[in-house]
């Protein structure tokens, strides 16, 4: 088959690229020569690349710049191109050094590699920056665009390139493509991608562009929610900041009733740092199948849309070893009564429209293969499931009014945690600042209550490890417990839910409430590498500065007399546990472990004192304040500068954005393919899947994901990153 593609392609000339050859550390003329290479090849009909070294987009957040990228003929006007994450294709990353590629390869006449070395440990620091910038451009780009499954890279080494396919699992690159010298491989390539279907360059085709109508109605909604009285300011929440990135109608199907519901959705709250892994995002979003009848005519009540308004969250969940889904997890939590979990509207894992088929990730899967010369031996990659759940809204824990009200919402998340281990033998595994949510009905003596969210990784009982479980730890890395930071082959247990809750209180009050400033915040974010694995893999590790916040005298002081005083309990409960476990060793945790409810019921009662505490001196000074440690630039710039000086520029831009789809809807499947001049509709069967292109099967070069990584690595991470 690539044989009879390869003849609709004109020859290429084999000195093509030779003009690439840039003078030594001139990478923009490179980029630039490159491009126009390309260019005279004229085999792009749907797609072209721009050198976008110097464009930044300021509404991105993202400081980096690629180095060029391709976009839809038409989709951004080049007299105002900048970087657009939302709207590119690929990223192409370019270097002047052949060293600087991150995988081993033996040049043309040189001796074999020894194939039992692991190609993912970098032999040159410069290595490992090209390998950390390219999996930083994926992630931003798929953070970005809610409607990429996986998507691709290019990574162009002087003399040399890779292609790569990244999904949520972990990347797949190719052998290395001698460009210079047989420039054939990545002319097919480029050619092969603009003649594929938006599935085969990862679009997700239950999530399309949303009308302006739609669009508009989703704005009125969010209007009507902030002006309602009990509302709580939510990440990225201004109008102004939605109308500069395109919105998107997303497919639910309901596992309960297996109904399909349709929600129009814009930008995410939150941002994750990986392309591996979770990533979770959330989305306010408007349900629009109730809004218009079969012929699309508006059948709604414009008066109250936001109460058509709910929390989409849109997850990877593990699949592998019968794990199970948030929405079914939930679903049985509250046919046993198990309060403060959250309530879901809707929810179940996505399935292609046509075949039916579960969206999963594939990397795993070449991973697994037998024969294949070269492949990461680090970590076992990890089979992962795309899942939607609409919920009922509820707030982030920085939307806590005061000390009293974290404390109460702490409380209750407490007991979400103890009855669910007491009732079903689960574990959450992931109680973190970020599914600490606030419920947006339910209060008590005036204050919000609790909620926990994030039920995807929940497992039942005391985890076995050491060849039953994968290595990797579950969670944010600020909350995770100091036993599991120390050691990711402990078995995580109920105790490492509930020291979650001492590093949320601590986080969120150190970030929030008034304090005399005597605390690192670098203990939440401590990465070492420690031992070994058993294939020379370094593993991160943490948690010696909490350690020594647990057992040193504690010199922090808040303001707020009862939150003091229950962080100074806390501190002495942990203390006293961390003692007894290392002195009793096994015997303590086997005799802890099989009477963990008293534990934790005492660990409770320090919460309930605290709010049964009435004095008012007692709640002086608690009320949330700015937060103190904020993340404000972008770029250099502060955001709100950042924002003022390109707003023209991008209004223009989202106009287009809005008006036009993702894929030049039928322009991709009707264009000239150069064979013999005739015009020619490429089938899903002639046209092979774009790593192929470049790929020889037999032998795949791996980079491994970042599974046994946390997923958030950073300070302020709970604190709205949005602009507004």
């Amino acid at each position: 088959m690539l044989a009879s593609l390869a003849t609709k392609l004109r020859p290429v000339p084999k000195n093509t690229f030779h003009e690439v050859w840039p003078p030594k550390g001139d990478e923009n003329a490179m980029v630039n020569a490159w491009i126009e290479a390309i260019e005279k090849l004229d085999i792009l009909r749907n797609f072209k690349f721009y050198n976008v070294s110097s464009k930044l987009d300021p509404h991105s957040g993202i400081s980096q710049r690629a180095d060029a990228a391709l976009y839809l003929i038409g989709a951004i006007p080049a007299d105002i191109l900048i970087l657009d994450w939302d709207i590119l294709s690929f990223i192409a990353e370019f270097k002047v050094e052949p060293n600087h590629d991150p995988h081993r390869f033996a040049a043309p006449g040189a001796p074999p590699i020894d194939k039992k070395k692991i190609l993912d440990r970098h032999e040159r620091a410069e290595a490992e920056k090209a390998q950390g910038q390219i999996f930083f451009y994926v992630k931003a780009q798929l953070a970005r665009q809610p409607d990429r499954l996986f998507t691709f890279a290019m990574a162009n080494f002087r003399n040399h390139v890779r292609f790569c396919i990244i999904d949520h699992t972990g990347a797949i690159v190719s052998e290395v493509v001698w460009y210079l010298k047989k420039p054939c491989q990545l002319v097919e390539f480029i050619w092969r991608y603009d003649n594929l279907t938006d599935e085969q360059r990862g679009y997700d085709p239950t999530v399309t562009t949303a009308t302006q109508e739609q669009s508009d109605l989703l704005m009125e909604a969010m209007g009507q929610l902030k002006a309602q009285r009990t509302y709580r300011e939510l990440p990225r929440m201004s109008v102004k900041g939605h109308e500069n990135h395109p919105s998107f109608k997303v497919v639910v199907l309901n596992e309960a009733t297996e109904e399909k519901r349709e929600y129009v959705i814009c930008r995410s709250f939150n941002e994750n740092i990986s392309p591996f892994g979770r990533l979770s995002r959330v989305f306010l979003a408007l349900q629009v199948d109730t809004l218009f009848n079969e012929s699309g005519k508006f059948v709604g009540n414009r008066k109250n849309l936001s109460e058509q308004l709910v929390l989409l969250n849109d997850a990877w969940r593990v699949s592998e070893n019968n794990a199970e889904s948030e929405t079914s997890v939930c679903r049985e939590l509250h046919q046993l009564g198990i309060p403060h979990v959250p309530i879901v509207k809707a929810g179940g894992d996505v399935r292609m429209p046509e075949t039916g088929e579960v969206q999963k990730t594939f990397t795993q899967e070449w991973a697994r293969k037998e024969g294949l010369r070269w492949k990461t031996q680090s970590l076992e990659l990890i089979e992962r499931t795309h899942h939607r759940s609409a919920q009922e809204i509820t707030y982030p824990l920085n939307t806590a009014r005061n000390a009293q009200e974290l404390i109460q919402v702490l409380h209750d998340v407490l007991e979400c945690i103890i009855q669910t281990f007491d009732k079903t033998g689960r574990m959450h595994r992931n109680v973190n600042h970020e599914t600490v949510r606030i419920s947006a009905k339910e209060k008590i003596n005036g204050l919000a209550r609790g909620v926990l969210s994030g039920w995807d990784d929940t497992r039942q009982g005391v985890e076995e490890h050491e060849g039953n479980v994968k290595l990797y730890r579950s969670g944010i890395w600020q909350c995770m417990s100091l036993a599991i930071l120390e050691n990711p082959h402990k078995p995580h247990d109920i105790f490492d839910d509930a020291e979650g809750i001492l590093w949320i209180l601590l986080y969120t009050a150190a970030h929030y409430c008034k304090h005399n400033g005597a605390v690192d915040l670098n203990m939440f974010d401590e990465m070492t590498k420690g031992a070994k694995n058993s294939d020379s893999a370094p593993i991160v590790i943490g948690g010696s500065l909490k350690r020594n916040w647990i057992q040193d005298k504690l010199l922090l002081k808040f303001s707020c007399p009862a939150l003091d005083k229950l962080v100074h309990e806390l501190q002495g409960f942990w203390k006293d546990h961390l003692l007894k476990w290392e002195i009793g060793g096994v015997e303590y945790e086997e005799e802890v472990l099989s009477n963990w409810k008293p534990h934790l019921r005492r660990l409770q009662g320090f919460f309930s004192e605290a709010l049964a505490t009435r004095q008012a001196s007692a709640w002086k000074d608690g009320h949330f304040h700015p937060d103190r440690y904020p993340q404000q630039t972008v770029g250099g710039e502060r955001q709100d500068e950042a924002e003022h000086r390109e707003n023209s520029v991008l209004k223009s831009i989202a106009a287009r954005k809005r008006s036009r789809s993702r894929a030049g809807t039928t322009k991709t499947k009707t264009h000239t393919a150069r064979a013999g001049g005739k015009s020619t509709q490429p089938s899903a069967q002639t046209l092979a899947s774009a790593e192929a292109a470049a790929t020889n099967t037999d032998s795949i070069d791996w980079v491994h994901t970042s599974g046994n990584q946390p997923e958030t690595a950073r300070r302020g991470r709970s604190a709205a990153k949005g602009r507004e």
